[in-house]
């Protein structure tokens, strides 16, 4: 007979929970990195449809940017409703900044690990307002071709 009879159940109720624990932190903290690549993505792609209006006015430019952000990233962030968008159109840059911060799961058990309740993050992106005429004109002349009148 053992002299340890049901230790393997006692051994389980302290692991079962701490591996709970571990796979929603990763798969947290993989959600958040999703959310992350997206808004690097999508805010470089608002900034350059920005850069392609040469003939608007900045507060056109502003509005266009605006809605391709919000058309871009709805619906594609993963448990978050709400994202920091700031956007900025000065002289011939078009500068968009996205923001996101997401709780972190569990914090009242991690928190003297983590030292903090929250993943932020920033990205800014920036480009510059471009006569794609001109721009083609350009890299024709640096590349030693004739350019069409």
């Amino acid at each position: 007979m053992k002299k340890w009879k049901g230790s393997s159940t006692v051994e389980m109720a302290f692991l079962i929970p701490l591996v709970t624990m571990i796979i929603i932190l990763l798969l947290s903290l993989g959600i958040f990195l999703y959310n992350r690549s997206v808004l690097t993505a999508y805010a470089s792609a608002a900034a350059l449809r920005g850069s392609r209006q040469q003939d608007c006015s900045n507060e056109e430019i502003y509005n266009i940017v605006t809605t391709e952000i919000d058309r871009l990233v709805s619906c594609r962030l993963l448990f978050l409703d709400n994202y920091e968008k700031k956007v900025s159109v000065k002289g011939d840059e078009v500068t968009v900044t996205l923001g996101i911060e997401q709780k972190i799961p569990l914090i009242g058990i991690c928190e003297p690990l983590l030292k903090k309740d929250t993943w932020s993050f920033a990205v800014t992106k920036t480009s510059k307002i471009q006569n794609p005429v001109f721009f083609i004109r350009n890299c024709k002349k640096v590349l030693g071709g004739k350019h069409d009148s």
